[in-house]
C-alpha cells in the first residue's frame, strides 16, 4: 500500500466511508513497518487498537446481552458469565478471523518478511482492533459497533451455555 491510497474499495469492503483517510491508512499499517521508536510512533496500527479494545468490549457484551432476550441467560446469570462469554469472542483468535472475513488482508501495510509467510494472529487480530478504532474515531459508536456487528458470525452467538459450577 503506498502513501496514495484508493479508498474506494477498501471503504466498500468496510461499508463505511471515512471522513478522514489517514486513519484509514494508519488502521492498515502494522507497526512493523515503520522505523520508528516504539515511544514516539505515530503512523502504525497499535494505539487505535488500543482505543478499540473498549469500543470492542462494549459492542460484543451489548449484543450478547441483546440477543439474551428477555428472560435469557445474562438476566439471571453469575457475575461474571457475561465477561466470560464475551471474552469467548473478543481474542485474538476470533478478532483474527474477523478480520479475514473484511477481506481487508490484501491492503494491511506489513514488514515484508511477514508478507512472505501466513500471516500471524496477532498482527490479523490487532489489524481488525484497529479497523474498529478508525471507524469509532472517523464517526462514532453506533458506526463502530454496527461493522463489529456485520464481522460477527451469522449465528452470534452460537448457542450460550453457561457454567455455573455445578
Amino acid at each position: 500500500m503506498a502513501d496514495l491510497l484508493d479508498a474506494g474499495p477498501i471503504e466498500k469492503l468496510l461499508s463505511h466511508h471515512f471522513k478522514n483517510i489517514e486513519l484509514l491508512k494508519q488502521a492498515l499499517t502494522h507497526a512493523s513497518t515503520l522505523n520508528e521508536p516504539r515511544k514516539i510512533r505515530k503512523r502504525g496500527n497499535d494505539l487505535l487498537a488500543t482505543v478499540s479494545d473498549a469500543v470492542l468490549n462494549l459492542a460484543v457484551a451489548a449484543i450478547l446481552y441483546g440477543n439474551s432476550g428477555p428472560v435469557g441467560p445474562f438476566l439471571t446469570s453469575a457475575k461474571g458469565d457475561l465477561t466470560i462469554e464475551r471474552s469467548k469472542f473478543v481474542n485474538d483468535r476470533k478478532l483474527a478471523e474477523f478480520f479475514e472475513k473484511t477481506g481487508l488482508q490484501q491492503y494491511l501495510r506489513v514488514a515484508f518478511e511477514a508478507k512472505e509467510e501466513k500471516m500471524p494472529i496477532s498482527i490479523l487480530a490487532q489489524s481488525y482492533e484497529a479497523i474498529v478504532g478508525a471507524i469509532f474515531l472517523d464517526s462514532d459508536y453506533d458506526t463502530a459497533s454496527g461493522f463489529v456487528r456485520r464481522s460477527l458470525p451469522p449465528n452470534f452467538p452460537e448457542k450460550i451455555t453457561l457454567n455455573h459450577g455445578v
